[in-house]
Parts: C-alpha cells; structure tokens; sequence
C-alpha cells in the first residue's frame, strides 16, 4: 500500500514539473478570430474547473468537445492525456500519449506520460523503454528517475534490480538531497 501512494505522489509531482516545464516551452499558435479564440477559451476554462474539482470524467469530454473543432491544440490534447491518467483510465491515457507521441517523438513529457500509463496499465516492461527514453532526455528531473527505479524493481529480474541500484547511486550523487533506498 505504501508504495501505491508514494508512486501516486510521485507520479503526480512529475506531472506538476512536466507541465509547467511545458507551458515554458510552448509556441503560441496561430491568429484566431476573436469569436473562435473566445469559444477555446470557454471551452478550456471549463475543462480546468472540471479540473479543479477533480471533475476529470466531464474534463474530458469537454476536452474531446474541444478537440473536434481544434484539432491541432497539442496543448489540450495534453492535457487530457493527463486527465485520462488522474481519472484511472490508463489505457486511453496511453492512446492519447501515442498521439502526442506522433507530433513529437522525443519529448519527455509525453515519453514519461506514457511510460507511466503503461505501469498502471502493468506492463512494466514496456513501460521502462519509455521511462528510460525520458529520464535520458532529461537528466536534471530527479522524479524521472525515481519512477524508473522504481519500476525496474517492480519487474523483479536481475538485470532490472541491477541497474535501479547503478541508476539509484547516481541520483545519490545527482540529487543528494532525496532519498534512494
């Protein structure tokens, strides 16, 4: 049970970093008319308070409301990615990551999202490729990491136990203010 909630937590921190590191880096989009970028708005805003509230099954459908006249909004596209993930529907959470996949194959973002559906989805394996690829593409986010370990212990082989001790002494050495054991 104590490891359900600290991956709970830990999923849920990286997810905060991962998108305020998003909205950093994120291109404006195009020009829109007034009544269009109004009707986004609208739209968007209720999502967020869906949200907010922890709404995430009516989020979602005003996010796939959203989509299907804003087909190319990458931002909400993430978003209810996410959503699908905090209301426990991994399976289309790791659909939605495929297509983020698409548009941008080595973001971390979208190789940690679906990295992490894929452990609630138990499929651990597979879902080390992806948390690999992520924390390899950024080193400096220690909670990366952290899920990685922990879900190349989870598999239980050698190999896996083997490298979360090899990746576990370099965050000793690179974040030594967290634990590792």
């Amino acid at each position: 049970m104590r490891l359900l909630i600290y991956f709970t937590l830990l999923f849920s921190a990286a997810f905060c970093h991962a998108e305020r590191s998003a909205e950093k880096s994120a291109e404006k989009p195009a020009e829109k008319s007034t009544e269009q970028s109004t009707q986004q708005s609208a739209e968007m805003t209720k999502a967020r308070d869906h949200i907010n509230s922890m709404e995430y099954t009516e989020a979602a459908a005003s996010l796939r409301q959203h989509l299907q006249t804003n087909t190319d909004d990458i931002k909400a596209l993430r978003l209810l990615a996410k959503t699908y993930a905090w209301d426990n529907n991994y399976k289309l959470a790791n659909q939605t990551y495929d297509q983020l996949l698409k548009t941008e194959p080595d973001r971390p973002e979208y190789l940690f999202g679906k990295g992490t559906a894929l452990v609630w989805l138990q499929k651990n394996e597979q879902a080390i490729t992806f948390l690999d690829q992520a924390w390899n593409a950024q080193t400096n986010n220690s909670n990366y990491l952290k899920i990685l370990i922990l879900t190349l212990n989870q598999t239980g082989t050698e190999k896996n136990k083997q490298r979360a001790k090899e990746l576990s002494a370099i965050g000793q050495k690179e974040f030594p203010n967290l634990l590792w054991d």
